[in-house]
């Protein structure tokens, strides 16, 4: 995934990163990184002015949108799908039930999908072990990850086959016959430990194990990260898909260990909502690239976060 452009890398990583979860009976939807989707991807990143184009005429305020519009293009742009359709409001009478994100056709076999989508961002709980899927919590508390597995597959994904959702399907001309997948991407969090290392990754039974695996703290416990002189960049919402690169026309600022250290306290002394950092290293090409990435929350997290809504609440 390395790319120049922010967004194709953001792309890229929607497209290949691993499942968050597999859940059973339910298919994920693969893409397999073939030499067809490296050179458009490789196409994209030298002229990414249709990529931005769509993003800027889409509803993408927020991380979910973002996530879900990525994946409309992909499905509008690339030459082995077709878009059918996304977004598709089911109602009755006045009242809406509920909406498909993705139908789409895959040209070579004329197979058609419904797609649902999802990128998540789950925390261990203090004093929990990680093995059960309820011990992992959204930044803002307001989402579980066994609670959003169930209404996946007991509400969402059984949707599509709602009568409602089969005669709105007919009435616009849309396959009811579709096969059924689920893009779920994300990262996890653990609480960080002062002798952790960066690349270690912990295996939980109860989620995919390639799941890329970082850490949280509580702000009072953030001076850890700041005994030394380091490289660091703040990432805003946008910025947590994919990996992290810094680039020449990258408009994310690089700060040293006191700079990052005031951003936090400055940030926590107003908010209670999340907030990104990362650590960035040289790599061996001179360029700096993400080491690890750590997700600081209020002292009073898990409580805090459901007590005090903002619209930074939103991302969970």
């Amino acid at each position: 995934m390395n790319y120049k452009n922010s967004v194709v890398r953001h792309l890229a990583w929607c497209l290949l990163s691993e499942p968050l979860h597999v859940i059973p009976n339910v298919t994920p939807l693969v893409i397999k990184p073939s030499q067809t989707l490296q050179d458009w991807l490789g196409q994209l990143d030298d002229q990414p002015e249709p990529l931005h184009n769509y993003i800027s005429g889409q509803n993408s305020t927020l991380l979910g949108s973002y996530f879900e519009c990525l994946w409309q293009f992909f499905f509008t742009h690339y030459p082995d799908w077709t878009l059918l359709g996304h977004h598709i409001q089911i109602q009755q009478g006045k009242q809406t039930l509920g909406e498909l994100d993705i139908l789409a056709q895959e040209t070579a076999n004329r197979h058609n999908f419904h797609v649902e989508l999802a990128v998540k961002f789950y925390l261990k709980t203090p004093h929990t072990s990680g093995e059960k899927q309820a011990h992992w919590l959204g930044p803002q508390s307001r989402d579980r990850l066994d609670l959003k597995l169930e209404k996946l597959t007991k509400k969402q994904l059984p949707f599509f086959h709602h009568d409602a959702t089969q005669h709105e399907l007919k009435s616009r001309h849309l396959p009811t016959d579709a096969k059924q997948a689920l893009v779920l991407k994300g990262y996890l969090f653990e609480p960080f430990k002062q002798n952790h290392i960066a690349d270690q990754a912990t295996p939980f039974p109860s989620i995919n194990s390639g799941t890329q695996t970082h850490h949280w703290l509580h702000y009072k416990d953030s001076q850890a990260l700041f005994l030394d002189d380091k490289q660091w960049v703040i990432l805003p919402k946008h910025q947590w898909l994919g990996p992290y690169q810094h680039t020449k026309n990258c408009d994310l600022t690089v700060l040293n260990t006191a700079q990052a250290k005031q951003q936090v306290d400055d940030h926590f002394n107003h908010a209670v909502f999340p907030f990104a950092l990362m650590l960035v290293m040289l790599c061996g090409t001179q360029q700096l690239k993400e080491r690890t990435r750590y997700m600081l929350v209020h002292d009073d997290w898990p409580k805090q976060a459901n007590k005090r809504p903002t619209r930074e609440n939103q991302a969970d």
